[in-house]
């Protein structure tokens, strides 16, 4: 399954960037194949929309902005906020502008310091990460970058619990702990949480321990598929800080993603300094950047087409859950069940 196989896939909400990097310049952005150019208003307010001109197709993404609208660089044509062309440099003033001279406007949200899009039917509004809502966390966007990698595989390695003890064997995981269990709940309205009871490794200063050496604690992991392709993630210590992560992968085509990771750490930066914890952090996200980049972009839906165990508990329900969405946008609804 390519995500391209999913049209109902654009009726979520997906960062697609850092909300401090876009100012009144146009920015280029790429999803789900095709390209949007995002910019601010003098008022501060983001706007997005179709890149190509419907004169001659000039690409607005090469443009600049002029009184918070978008120029085109081929021949100066300018548009608002709506989309609509406001000047024709070539018309003759007394000639109104036609009405179909526009371009498709799409909404944009600025949220936990990225922008956030939907280019189909949104349901709802971006989901809620609690630590950045309920105050007392330090928030980070941890990093925004391209992977050659499909969203599918990102957010099912999110879901996996039984990966660490061999991906991350040189960070925090253990072989000694890959026949781990985890309890997997299907969440209201769809979705589902999974937790796991485990001991983990850790360099002592990034799990709030004084020394630097590489130490185990016991900590609880709970993952909740908030979206087909949105994941969020709690880890409890019962001797150090908690954190929490954000997990989107944001599809640029079928085998590239944006991955994002925004992080919310407890405690205060001499209990967990954000710099021990992100240069650990940066050391896993490549332990798992290489080993998903090497994988097929094609991703197996149907659960008879691997091989599964227990510890698979989660990333098996996460492909009923996609056949489950599946089935509903057909107007089967039942069908999904029979996958189980």
């Amino acid at each position: 399954m390519l995500v391209s196989d999913l049209p109902f896939l654009k009726n979520y909400w997906y960062p697609v960037a850092v909300a401090s990097e876009v100012t009144d310049k146009p920015v280029t952005i790429t999803l789900f194949g095709d390209q949007y150019v995002v910019w601010r208003r003098s008022d501060g307010a983001p706007t997005m929309v179709d890149p190509y001109c419907p004169h001659r197709s000039g690409n607005l993404g090469q443009g600049w902005i002029s009184q918070d609208c978008i120029v085109c660089p081929y021949h100066g044509w300018e548009f608002d906020a709506t989309g609509q062309c406001v000047s024709m440099p070539q018309l003759d003033p007394q000639t109104p502008i036609p009405s179909r001279a526009k371009v498709t406007p799409y909404p944009v949200r600025e949220r936990y310091g990225m922008l956030w899009t939907c280019v189909g039917e949104p349901d709802g509004d971006v989901p809620i990460w609690n630590e950045a809502e309920e105050g007392g966390w330090r928030t980070f966007v941890e990093f925004f970058e391209p992977w050659e990698a499909s969203a599918f595989r990102i957010i099912d390695n999110n879901l996996d619990m039984s990966h660490p003890a061999y991906v991350h064997r040189t960070t925090f995981g253990d072989p000694a702990d890959a026949a781990l269990i985890p309890t997997v709940e299907t969440r209201p309205g769809g979705g589902l949480v999974t937790r796991l009871d485990r001991s983990v490794k850790g360099v002592g200063r990034q799990v709030g321990v004084t020394d630097d050496e590489t130490v185990r604690f016991e900590n609880r992991a709970e993952i909740d598929l908030l979206a087909p392709l949105n994941t969020h993630a709690r880890f409890y210590f019962p001797d150090a800080p908690d954190y929490s992560f954000f997990g989107v992968a944001t599809p640029i085509d079928d085998y590239h993603s944006m991955y994002m990771r925004l992080t919310a750490l407890a405690g205060n930066d001499s209990e967990q300094p954000y710099d021990d914890f992100h240069e650990f952090g940066k050391r896993v996200k490549e332990e798992d950047r290489v080993l998903l980049e090497a994988t097929k972009p094609d991703f197996p839906i149907n659960v008879t087409d691997e091989i599964h165990l227990k510890t698979d508990r989660a990333t098996v329900q996460y492909r009923r859950h996609l056949l489950e969405l599946i089935d509903a946008h057909a107007g089967n609804p039942d069908r999904g069940e029979s996958a189980r």
